[in-house]
């Protein structure tokens, strides 16, 4: 019985296991398979590259070069029918309790997520994105323009993860789980120590029409050996950002934000008024140190500033938050 069902598994969408009982344990590496190979994170990648994204160990040359073979083989990954040839009798020796599995690798990490792009009901201009007027999604230029990304992890400091993999994708949520654009979005594999990402998205026109309008960043944890790790509750490691959307308008020629020093917050927020910026919108991006410690204020995307403030006082008034 176990037999039957496991070769059976492409009725399921999942790759014909003859490993016995076994396959159950096999199972959420046998759907990770799938996913990397019928439905990558960019659909141009090539096979070899999609495989190159499964859980599987690539030091056992012979199983990875016959499967290899045979998915460079299949004319179009993303329809399932190859999966049902698997199956077949000839195919015994690509069963998947014949895949050699990369054993996943343990980490601390249990939660992992994007953070937002507004601050206090603003978009920063550092975001890279221009904020809607009607109440629609922000926007980038994907001629030109950049999106920039922070996210949060707990621990502070995860176990394990070597980089991270940061990609625009499109939104699953609006165009549904079967995505096929003929275009390449741009993705970076920062450092595991680090918590942001900058993507510039530079299309030609005949791109930008291909290119999905409502896209997504994602961010997944990387192990060393460049497989997704799982949290802790065996959920794989990775968030998306909030919805954005790529427009054809280039980007504005002055993108930098004036940003001055003030010698107090009123006069800050006078400046603004007079430089013709909403000062009710006013927003703290936080402090920066370099010869003084600085409060970095913004008024609006055009207009910014800064309070400045010694650095031994910046830090008494952190130990002494009720004063």
């Amino acid at each position: 019985m176990p037999r039957a069902a496991g070769m059976n598994l492409h009725l399921l969408g999942l790759i014909p296991d003859l490993g016995g009982a076994s396959f159950i344990d096999r199972l959420a590496d046998n759907a990770a398979c799938v996913a990397a190979l019928v439905k990558p994170g960019r659909s141009q990648d090539d096979a070899s590259t999609r495989l190159r994204s499964c859980p599987l160990r690539q030091d056992d040359a012979a199983a990875y070069r016959a499967i290899e073979r045979f998915v460079v083989a299949v004319p179009r990954l993303s329809d399932r029918a190859w999966l049902r040839t698997l199956a077949d009798p000839r195919h015994r020796a690509l069963t998947f309790e014949r895949w050699p599995l990369n054993p996943s690798t343990d980490s601390d990490l249990l939660s992992l997520y994007v953070d937002p792009f507004a601050v206090n009901g603003i978009i920063p201009a550092s975001t890279g994105l221009r904020d809607s007027r009607d109440g629609t999604l922000p926007s980038c230029s994907a001629k030109g323009g950049f999106i920039k990304v922070t996210w949060t992890t707990e621990p502070g400091r995860p176990k394990e993860v070597a980089k991270w993999n940061v990609e625009i994708l499109p939104s699953e949520d609006y165009y549904g789980p079967e995505t096929d654009f003929d275009v390449d979005l741009p993705h970076k594999s920062p450092k595991g120590t680090l918590r942001a990402c900058k993507l510039t998205i530079n299309l030609d026109s005949e791109d930008v029409e291909r290119a999905p309008k409502t896209v997504v960043v994602r961010i997944q944890a990387l192990d060393r050996n460049g497989q997704v790790l799982r949290l802790a509750d065996g959920e794989l490691a990775q968030a998306t950002s909030q919805e954005f959307l790529l427009d054809a308008t280039p980007p504005s020629e002055s993108t930098t934000v004036r940003r001055e020093s003030a010698s107090s917050l009123p006069i800050a927020r006078l400046r603004a008024v007079l430089a013709g910026a909403e000062a009710e919108t006013e927003s703290s991006e936080g402090w920066q140190e370099s010869d003084l410690a600085y409060l970095q204020l913004r008024f609006s995307r055009s207009h910014a500033s800064r309070l400045a403030l010694s650095i031994p006082l910046r830090e008494l008034e952190a130990r002494n938050p009720s004063t």
